[in-house]
Parts: C-alpha cells; sequence; structure tokens
C-alpha cells in the first residue's frame, strides 16, 4: 500500500508538471471565457465575503455598492470558491485561476492510478495514468477554469472509497461520503454517480450494494435543495438567475432549444468527432474494443466497476445532450474510463500466444500513437488567441481609467462575445448605453480600440 501511495504521488508531481505549462497565459484561447467567467466571480467572493453573499455568485465587476447585482445560478459554487482562495494567497491572475483546476486535473490522474491498481494491477494504473497525462484532453483542458476537473476529482476520490468499502478497507466510508458531497457541490455531473452505482448493482442483481447506495440517493436530494436554498437568498425564487431554463437548454428536452444541427445522427457523428479529437482516435477504439471483448467474454466484477466510470459520462450525454453537442471538453468525465479500460486490454495482450513475447512493444507504439495523434490540435489548442482583442480592451480600461468608473463600451454588439472577458480584465462597472466616465469605442473588423474621456 505505502508503494502505491508514493507511486501516486510521484504522478501527482509529473501531472502536475505535464499539465502546469502556460499557466499564465492571458484568457484569449479555446473556452477561456470559463476562467474569465469564474475568475470574476471568485474575485467577488474575495472582495465582498464568501458568507457575506450568502455563497452566491455574483458577476458584476468593478465595486458593487451603486449595482444591482446580477446572479449566477447554474452551477454550485464550489469552483469559485477555490479560485478565490488561490486569489488569496497568489492574488488575481491568470496562473492563480488556472492552478486550481491543475492541481484537481493531477489529482484526478493520481486516483486513476489507484483505481487501476486496485481493481487490476500497479502496470495497468501506471498505463492509464499515462495515457491521461498524454492526450489534449488533459494537457489543455486540465487547466481550463472549469467545473469538470474538480468535479471529475471528487467523483473519483467517492468512487475509490466505494470500491475500497467493498474490500472492507477501514476509512473507505469517509472517502465515498467525503467524494459525493463535493462532487455534488462542483457540478451535476457530481450527482450522476450514485445511478451509476445503482444501474451496475441492479445488472449484477447485488442487494448488498443496493441498501448500501440507497441512502445516498437522499443524501443527493439534500444537498441539490440546499443548492436551491442558496438561490433563494440570493434570487427570491428557487429557479431564480435563469437556473430553470439553463438546465432545460442544457438537457435538449424542448426540441425548439436545439443547437443547430443537432439531432441524433449528428449528435453521435460529433460526439464520436470530440472523443478522437481530445481522447484520440487510438485510445477510443482500444477502449471500444475493451466493451466488445467484455459482452463477449463476460464482464468481471473488476470490469463492471469501471463500466460505472463511463455509465457517468453515458448520463451526462444523455441528460445534457445540447451542451455535450456544443463543448468538447465536457467529456471530461470519461477520461477515466477510456484509459483504464484501454490499460487493461492492452495488458491482457500478454495472454495472448501471438503477443506474448512482444506485448510491451505493442503498447508503447500505442503511447506513441497516442502522443502523435493530436499533436496538432494541442499546438493549435495553446497558441489559439480567439478572444485577444477583447482581453487587450479589458487591460486598457483597467490601466487607463479610475476604480470607480463607469465605461460606456460601444458598440454593443461587441459585448456579445466579449462581456466575461471586459468584466474580468477591466475591473470595471461597464456599461453599453447611457454615459459613462469613459468611453470604449471598438473596431472588431480591423481589431483596434480607443478609450474616451
Amino acid at each position: 500500500m505505502r508503494l502505491k501511495i508514493v507511486l501516486a504521488f510521484l504522478i501527482f508531481l509529473v501531472s502536475i508538471f505535464s499539465i502546469g505549462q502556460n499557466l499564465g497565459k492571458p484568457f484569449w484561447g479555446e473556452h477561456d471565457w470559463n476562467g474569465v467567467r469564474y475568475g470574476n466571480i471568485a474575485r467577488n467572493f474575495l472582495r465582498y465575503g464568501i458568507l457575506d453573499l450568502k455563497f452566491a455568485q455574483v458577476e458584476n465587476s468593478g465595486p458593487l455598492e451603486d449595482q444591482q447585482f446580477v446572479y449566477y445560478t447554474h452551477y454550485p459554487p464550489l469552483l469559485p470558491i477555490l479560485i478565490s482562495l488561490s486569489y488569496k494567497i497568489f492574488g488575481v491572475s491568470e496562473f492563480s485561476t488556472r492552478i486550481v483546476p491543475t492541481i484537481f486535473t493531477a489529482g484526478a490522474i493520481s486516483l486513476i492510478f489507484l483505481i487501476g491498481s486496485t481493481l487490476f494491477s500497479k502496470r495497468i494504473g501506471l498505463l492509464a495514468s499515462l495515457f491521461s497525462i498524454l492526450i489534449p484532453m488533459t494537457l489543455y483542458f486540465g487547466k481550463n477554469a472549469s467545473h469538470e476537473p474538480i468535479a471529475l476529482f471528487f467523483i473519483l476520490l467517492s468512487f475509490y472509497g466505494f470500491i475500497l468499502y467493498k474490500r472492507k478497507v477501514m476509512y473507505s466510508l469517509a472517502l465515498f461520503i467525503i467524494g459525493i458531497i463535493f462532487a455534488e457541490m462542483s457540478a451535476w455531473a457530481g450527482y450522476f454517480l450514485i445511478p451509476a452505482i445503482t444501474l451496475v448493482a441492479i445488472f449484477k442483481k447485488s442487494i448488498k450494494e443496493i441498501k448500501f447506495i440507497l441512502p445516498f440517493w437522499f443524501l443527493s436530494i439534500f444537498l441539490f435543495l440546499i443548492h436551491l436554498g442558496v438561490v433563494y437568498l440570493a434570487t427570491g425564487t428557487s429557479f431564480g438567475g435563469g437556473l430553470f431554463d439553463a438546465l432545460l437548454y442544457r438537457s435538449g428536452i424542448a426540441i425548439n432549444l436545439a443547437p443547430e444541427g443537432f439531432d441524433l445522427i449528428g449528435y453521435l457523428q460529433r460526439i464520436r468527432l470530440w472523443f478522437f479529437i481530445t481522447f484520440s482516435a487510438t485510445l477510443t477504439i482500444i477502449s471500444l474494443c475493451w466493451v466488445i471483448k467484455g459482452f463477449i467474454r463476460k464482464f468481471s466484477d473488476e470490469d463492471l466497476d469501471i463500466f460505472i466510470l463511463g455509465l457517468i459520462g453515458v448520463i451526462y450525454l444523455i441528460v445534457f445532450s445540447n451542451a455535450a453537442f456544443i463543448h468538447n471538453y465536457l467529456l471530461f468525465y470519461f477520461l477515466p474510463f477510456l484509459t483504464i479500460s484501454a490499460a487493461s486490454l492492452l495488458f491482457s495482450l500478454k495472454n495472448i500466444n501471438k503477443f506474448k513475447n512482444i506485448y510491451l512493444i505493442f503498447i508503447i507504439v500505442i503511447l506513441f500513437l497516442v502522443v502523435n495523434e493530436r499533436r496538432d490540435f494541442l499546438i493549435a489548442l495553446n497558441n489559439s488567441q480567439a478572444d485577444k482583442l477583447a482581453v487587450d480592451v479589458g487591460k486598457a480600461i483597467d490601466r487607463d481609467t479610475k476604480l470607480e468608473d463607469k465605461i460606456l463600451i460601444k458598440p454593443s454588439s461587441f459585448v456579445n462575445s466579449a462581456d466575461y472577458f471586459l468584466k474580468f480584465y477591466s475591473n470595471r462597472q461597464l456599461i453599453y448605453e447611457g454615459v459613462g466616465q469613459s468611453t470604449v469605442l471598438v473596431d472588431q473588423e480591423n481589431r483596434k480600440f480607443e478609450i474616451i474621456d
């Protein structure tokens, strides 16, 4: 056990080093709107106090005294709370924003090793963690300031407690409970571990596991009601701040809310594309072969435990189909399933006569393919500057105006894509009509701007 803990710690350090490149890059890249949005909320937590705000996520920028608060209620508040703690230590910056998801992604990769080692072997755990470190999903999106890295870490912590509990390890129940509470405080995907365990327990006809998991359904309901209570205190209604509409849109329940091009065939094609570019086609296909092998030769109990992790991702794709259709990084929850199942299949090759003497060479070739298959995509992600104009405008406002100033942005259409970036970098109260102490004229076509007093 001590050796596994030491290896897990070393994997954590390697993961931090691998993922933690360019943490200080300005928030102008792919999906960097997460960083500025939750960074702004975190700064408000730090400025006015989490308790004084009653855990409500406030999206206004600049001094809030004379503003009507705009609340963000679509997710639980753990992510911006953690970022605010980082701001307290390191100050407000891109680095101190990105270091939070980076640490949790590295922790999740260490847990992937521990889970793979516990269910199968240390070799499988090591290979699964190595796969995790090499793909764009972690190397880029693992440091993206979104809920996924935080939620996945706590999901895996809870799942690790679950598999240890079945092995009668002393502290396992505490890990399970702590993990599930913080997973559900992180993101809605945190609520999917309980249904996934339940479905597999029903499939196995395990009365013992069904009895174990049943009380935690009530815990999940209780935690969801707490979130609704926080929303009520902030907005005066339990689904205030557009919470109900947001959940409805992400779920795809209403046909009229579906994104352009969304239908069953289009959705499946899009998800296949997301898998192939973020995890690599190689890793995805090997994991699929593991599934096919399991149906042919019958899954072991350990295989079915890994299936629980896959079900979390599948449930997400079903419940939040609209969101997954639009945002490729939401497939983050498939990371442990793909890597552990692929590693398990590759090491099973040593039991086949044709591969007995060359399976290690075959694994090295697969690692080479995974590293190089999406290398150009990863480079493009790291070099992306889609929102550079908005960042430059925000920095100029912060540099050339006073904190108490109201800043008029023209044209107002610029705000449609730039709002979060302007709020974070300017740290000013922004208005889009009327008169401000300064006016910013933005020429989007030529990517120029001018600040007029």
